[in-house]
């Protein structure tokens, strides 16, 4: 809700035949938008003007439409090697403190807190400015 806060309007890609399964989402009042193919995601994503996500294809998507993306990574050699590079971009890692690949890839996502994708995607968005 902080990115709501600050104006924004956050929305979930998600394919087609997950829609059913991110109805919850949607009644927070988050759009899960109808994207039926990758063009549509595409004028979708130039619209939207930024792109937070751990989903290297659509980050980078992004990236080459030139559109910013903070991306979100287990590890940082899958960031140096997967990350979008087309445009302006920012990776955040989530699981460089776990000692082991196994913890890593369980418990990446819960060490990326609101408040660090927020702070990184704050300085993304200064360093364009």
């Amino acid at each position: 809700m902080e990115l709501r806060d600050q104006g924004f309007s956050p929305q979930f890609v998600v394919a087609s035949h997950e829609r059913k399964d991110w109805k919850h989402v949607e009644r927070l009042g988050i759009a899960v938008p109808d994207l039926s193919s990758l063009d549509h995601v595409a004028a979708w994503l130039f619209e939207c003007g930024w792109f937070i996500g751990n989903d290297s294809g659509i980050g980078h998507l992004a990236s080459n439409l030139q559109i910013p993306t903070l991306s979100l990574f287990m590890r940082s050699g899958i960031a140096r090697t997967w990350r979008p590079d087309w445009g302006t971009g920012r990776v955040l890692i989530g699981g460089a403190y776990l000692p082991t690949g196994r913890l890593k890839e369980r418990y990446w996502k819960y060490l990326l807190s609101v408040g660090k994708v927020i702070q990184a995607f704050e300085q993304l968005r200064a360093n364009l400015a």
